[in-house]
C-alpha cells in the first residue's frame, strides 16, 4: 500500500509566500514610485529680507541647521535657480500622505527682528526632478513680511532661458515669542557681519501685508 504524501506544509509555505508578496506589492503601491529617494534642497531670500532659520522641516524631518543665515537675490528676475549656491543632497523623508510634500519653516527676518512660521503641502508631481521621479529639487525662499515661496526652478539651458517655477507661496503667521535681534551680536551668527556691511535694497510693493 502506497504511503500518503502530506502536502499541507507545501500549501502553507505557498500561502505564506503569497501573503508576503501581496504585502510587498501594497507597500510598493504606497511608497514606491510616488516617493522619491533623494532631494536637493537649497534656501533663498529676497535682497531686502535676509533671514535666520529657526526650524526647517520636510515631512516632519529637520533638513537644515537652526541659526543659519539665509541671504540671496531670489527677487532678481535674471537669477535662477533662486536658491543659494550652497545646496544639500539629502535622503527624502517618507511622507505619511502619498504624493504630497509637507514643507514647514520658521524664521526671523534680520532687519525687522520679526519671527514667522509657515507650512505648505504640495503635490509631489509639481516638483522638478529627474525623469523617474526618484529625485526632486526645490528651494524655500523667504521674502518680506513673512512671505515664503517654495520654488522648483529647472536648471537653465541658456542665458536667455531662465525658467522660474513656484510650486507654493504663502504669507506666514507671526510668532512674536520668537522675535530676536540677531544684528545686536553679529559675531554670533556666521556671515552676519558681512551682511550688515553690504549694500541692501529696500522693500518695495511687498506681496504680504506688514503685521499690525
Amino acid at each position: 500500500m502506497e504511503e500518503a504524501i502530506d502536502t499541507s506544509q507545501g500549501f502553507w509555505a505557498g500561502l505564506l509566500r503569497g501573503l508576503i508578496g501581496l504585502a510587498m506589492a501594497l507597500m510598493s503601491s504606497c511608497f514606491g514610485p510616488s516617493q522619491p529617494e533623494t532631494m536637493t534642497i537649497s534656501f533663498g531670500a529676497y535682497r531686502s529680507s535676509p533671514v535666520v532659520l529657526l526650524d526647517a522641516r520636510v515631512n516632519g524631518k529637520a533638513v537644515a541647521v537652526p541659526g543659519s543665515l539665509i541671504d540671496g537675490v531670489a527677487d532678481d528676475p535674471t537669477y535662477s535657480p533662486r536658491g543659494s549656491e550652497s545646496t544639500s543632497l539629502l535622503g527624502y523623508p517618507r511622507s505619511t500622505v502619498r504624493g504630497e510634500v509637507i514643507v514647514s519653516m520658521a524664521w526671523v527676518e534680520v532687519f525687522t527682528q520679526e519671527a514667522w512660521r509657515a507650512e505648505v503641502r504640495v503635490p509631489l508631481e509639481r516638483f522638478d526632478g529627474n525623469r523617474d521621479r526618484s529625485a526632486i529639487r526645490f528651494a524655500p525662499i523667504f521674502g518680506p513680511n513673512g512671505l515664503m515661496i517654495v520654488s522648483s526652478d529647472p536648471i537653465p539651458t541658456s542665458a536667455t532661458n531662465i525658467p522660474r517655477v513656484d510650486v507654493a507661496r504663502i504669507c506666514g503667521s507671526r510668532v512674536p515669542d520668537l522675535d530676536h535681534d540677531y544684528t545686536a551680536k553679529p559675531d554670533e551668527t556666521i556671515s552676519m557681519a558681512d551682511l550688515l556691511a553690504s549694500e541692501r535694497v529696500p522693500v518695495v510693493s511687498p506681496e504680504c501685508a506688514a503685521p499690525l
